[in-house]
């Protein structure tokens, strides 16, 4: 309904919310990122939710709340695109919508809970770093209405951005996006490493084998710039030291698995190294 009534930037997540794994496709443009909710509890909920994820990530924008059972459709419907373009000129920043999100789900009158409001809101705000932080002090005392010396922030911006980011291995990473771009090389790839093989990235492999490529763990490989291809030739290679890796790790486990025989682990381990010296060869 947006597109129809003029707005040609606009996307909806079509019944999932929004999550950590949606970030690389939409911080791929660097844009502007307005979040439109409706105003009931699911809906703020929701856009709280997804604030925290845009804010973490340190994409700019902000969040239009829609009240009394209206959203951006009924609007186009009734005609209402003049009124609706101004709420979309008017966004609150993900991080004033946060901190007043937090603070409104605590007593203030109970000196208690403003005490556990200040301590939620110090944190969120120390996953953002130090300098993000203290820009948001001020805001952050009026609302407690607090003096900002009682604001303590304490930098966790690494920590937090390390455990919000999707764990990325580069050796599986580069050889699904080498595919994906080279689509000549994937048969190559299928032909020499099964699944099993990938440790962290299983789900993505078997995407670009299923041709499922809006498959949103594998874009956060393919559309990642951190990601480099290979050429031809180290592409080839990469697939023996993958493969050397993979053995490497297989012959480490049989040796210190306690469940098989001497025999069965000295015959195991012996057709591993064989298979380790071939591919070494080959190099």
């Amino acid at each position: 309904m947006l597109h129809q009534a003029g707005f040609k930037n606009a996307t909806a997540t079509l019944g999932t919310a929004l999550t950590q794994e949606h970030v690389p496709l939409i911080a791929k443009a660097n844009p502007k990122v307005l979040l439109a909710y409706d105003g009931d509890k699911a809906g703020l909920n929701a856009a709280y939710k997804a604030s925290k994820i845009m804010a973490l990530h340190s994409i700019d924008g902000g969040v239009v709340i829609f009240g009394e059972g209206i959203d951006p459709a009924d609007m186009v419907k009734d005609k209402r695109v003049d009124e609706l373009n101004l709420l979309f000129n008017k966004p609150k920043p993900f991080i004033e919508y946060i901190l007043e999100f937090v603070i409104k789900s605590y007593d203030l009158n109970n000196p208690n809970e403003k005490q556990n409001a200040l301590k939620e809101a110090n944190e969120f705000l120390s996953s953002l770093g130090e300098l993000m932080a203290n820009e948001y002090k001020t805001y952050l005392s009026s609302l407690l209405n607090i003096n900002s010396k009682f604001i303590n922030i304490r930098p966790t911006y690494k920590q937090n951005r390390d455990n919000n980011n999707l764990y990325i291995d580069t050796a599986e990473a580069t050889l699904i996006k080498t595919a994906v771009d080279n689509k000549t090389y994937i048969d190559q790839l299928t032909n020499s490493l099964e699944p099993y093989m990938f440790r962290y990235h299983q789900e993505e492999y078997n995407s670009m084998i299923q041709s499922d490529t809006n498959n949103p763990k594998l874009l956060n490989i393919t559309l990642n710039n951190g990601i480099k291809t290979y050429k031809e030739d180290e592409f080839y290679k990469q697939i023996d030291y993958f493969m050397v890796r993979f053995y490497d790790n297989k012959l480490l486990e049989i040796k210190n698995s306690p469940d098989i025989g001497f025999k069965e682990k000295n015959f195991k381990m012996r057709e591993i190294r064989e298979i380790i010296q071939k591919l070494k060869k080959r190099d």
